[in-house]
């Protein structure tokens, strides 16, 4: 594990999307999940987890769509259709972790972690990465006041 910790904040990092989609749910404790068949994100009421505040959750959605909007821009691989794919599935994915996690409220620039495991992996474990990621990595990062560099994380 501390191998793969060290390559992962060397200079070139996982080199390759492939690399990433084996690497990143070991590192994150995913590596026994399977993709899902079916890799539709669900909702809060499909999936029985509690619901949160309205009013905040309303708010949320709101500027989840307008980062979304923003997203996939740089990415070079992907043409103005797979963009448009890959925007539903983040808007998907981001309202889902915010709707069945209620101790989770949307931040600026979370669409940038979410769509980075989106892309290289499956949508179901990009959303479980996205919630390990916002559950104990960010809120330690937070409560020891040490800036979070998603570079060191993302390369």
């Amino acid at each position: 594990m501390a191998k793969l910790l060290a390559c992962g904040v060397s200079r070139y990092g996982f080199v390759s999307n492939k690399l990433r989609a084996r690497v990143w749910p070991v590192l994150l404790g995913l590596d026994t999940v399977q993709p899902s068949e079916d890799s539709r994100v669900t909702t809060a009421s499909e999936s029985g987890y509690p619901k949160r505040n309205r009013v905040g959750l309303m708010k949320d959605k709101s500027i989840i769509s307008g980062d979304v909007e923003r997203s996939f821009l740089g990415v070079k691989e992907c043409d103005e259709s797979a963009r448009t794919e890959l925007r539903a599935k983040l808007h998907s994915l981001l309202n889902d972790l915010i709707e069945r996690n209620p101790n989770i409220h949307y931040y600026q620039g979370l669409h940038d972690i979410a769509s980075g495991f989106l892309f290289v992996l499956d949508p179901a474990l990009a959303l479980r990465a996205t919630e390990v990621v916002c559950t104990y990595y960010i809120k330690y990062l937070s409560h020891t006041q040490k800036p979070f560099h998603p570079d060191l994380v993302f390369p």
